[in-house]
């Protein structure tokens, strides 16, 4: 069951059972007072005394109630059934006093509209509907019939009057009872859904900070493990040995950058350092430190555009540039080509890095810059989230562009702020 369903459960039965218990309270006295009235009036002995055993016996029922649910709540169940009863007693009533022109007729809406309140049209409420459909057209026959007249004029003005006043008590007892728990059970959702929503957002954080502690304290055997490689491999002489050691360092660079990749996507957003960066020379720069990685792939690795003048953090606009330059030389086949170009636009200067590799379909493309997505072996996708953040932060964007045999283009756009002409 789902919470909003059983805490509303919870109060409707909670609110019912108090209604149970106090329902004697009002409907006893005035039952004992109607029934003397219709004495004093006249009303035949054998009509008085069917009227005075339903009387009695609704009372009865309602003591029985009290006293039953006086420490457990009533089930939804219990309920229906209980105002399934009281509504067929009303009805009885009804008819030992004249039917459809009884002034008792009334108090048949009490029940009908608490049912209605607490089931709504549910399969609950729509039962007493039901019901209440039947013993009107039964009360409406036996007026017809004229087997039980109506109390004398003066004691049926004062009974309806009685009834309604009644009737309104009833009413106003259960149904206000009810919005309050509907209120009730809509804060205390409130107040679940808030706590939910706070565990939700606290758990990948803590998820995340556990992440980067176990990273940062891998990083430190690493960097030794690495140390000790790169040491032994040097009085190594065999073949097999060199070779099997330069696997070895392999991988554990390798590992070292999947930690710096984690480290890097985890690290809070710092506070941007914005200067003054000549966009082409940043270019030529992180150009540069990739050319190796781009000649071992047998990839040329170019840079042209216009020479713009950009306001950003060079720090994380180089890292930027650096993971997205370096997937494109990875998913360039040699004798390819990437380019970094830099030109202005309306909308800011954009750094587009296009590279001639195969390209990807729009099932990949949609994936791309999800954290651990790659379709490289060996990587991580945490350099497109990174860049992607790093755009961000400046106000930019980077979108991607590509299609099966065409190539990538990805594309950091920053805002048009962060630009002005070269001088």
């Amino acid at each position: 069951m789902e919470p909003s369903v059983s805490l509303r459960s919870q109060q409707i039965q909670a609110v019912a059972t108090a209604f149970l218990r106090r329902r004697p309270l009002i409907v006893g006295p005035p039952a004992a007072l109607l029934v003397l009235l219709f004495w004093r009036t006249g009303m035949p002995a054998a009509q008085l005394s069917a009227l005075a055993t339903v009387k009695g016996s609704m009372v009865a029922f309602f003591l029985w109630e009290a006293w039953r649910y006086r420490r457990r709540p009533i089930s939804q169940r219990g309920l229906l059934v209980s105002l399934g009863l009281t509504l067929i007693g009303v009805a009885l009533a009804c008819g030992l006093s004249g039917g459809i022109r009884s002034p008792l007729l009334p108090l048949l809406f009490a029940p009908s509209g608490l049912a209605l309140a607490a089931f709504g049209t549910r399969r609950a409420g729509a039962t007493i509907l039901a019901l209440l459909v039947i013993v009107s057209a039964t009360l409406a026959a036996v007026s017809a019939v004229g087997l039980w007249p109506p109390p004398a004029p003066v004691a049926a003005i004062i009974a309806g009057c009685a009834t309604v006043v009644v009737t309104a008590l009833l009413l106003a007892v259960g149904i206000v009872g009810l919005v309050g728990a509907y209120e009730q059970a809509g804060w205390q959702l409130g107040q679940m859904r808030a706590e939910v929503v706070a565990e939700s957002a606290a758990r990948p954080r803590e998820i995340e900070a556990l992440g980067a502690r176990l990273a940062h304290e891998i990083k430190n055997p690493l960097t030794a493990l690495k140390g000790l490689v790169q040491l032994e491999a040097r009085g190594v002489t065999a073949d097999s040995s060199r070779r099997r050691f330069a696997i070895m360092e392999g991988e554990v660079a390798r590992l070292e950058q999947i930690l710096h990749d984690y480290l890097s996507f985890s690290r809070p957003p710092s506070d941007l350092r914005p200067q003054a960066i000549a966009g082409r020379a940043l270019l030529h720069d992180v150009v540069a430190v990739l050319e190796g990685r781009a000649d071992e792939r047998g990839v040329a690795l170019m840079t042209s555009g216009e020479d713009v003048v950009l306001d950003a953090d060079l720090g994380l606009l180089k890292q930027a540039l650096f993971n997205l330059l370096a997937n494109a030389i990875e998913a360039t086949p040699p004798g390819g080509q990437v380019t970094a170009r830099l030109h202005a636009t309306p909308d800011g200067p954009t750094i587009e890095i296009i590279d001639t590799g195969p390209g990807m379909d729009a099932r990949i493309l949609a994936q791309l810059g999800t954290p651990f997505f790659t379709t490289r072996e060996g990587g991580t996708g945490l350099g497109v989230v990174i860049a992607r953040r790093i755009a961000r932060q400046h106000g930019g964007e980077l979108a991607f562009d590509s299609r099966p045999g065409a190539g990538t283009t990805a594309r950091l756009r920053l805002p048009a702020v962060a630009a002005r002409a070269s001088s």
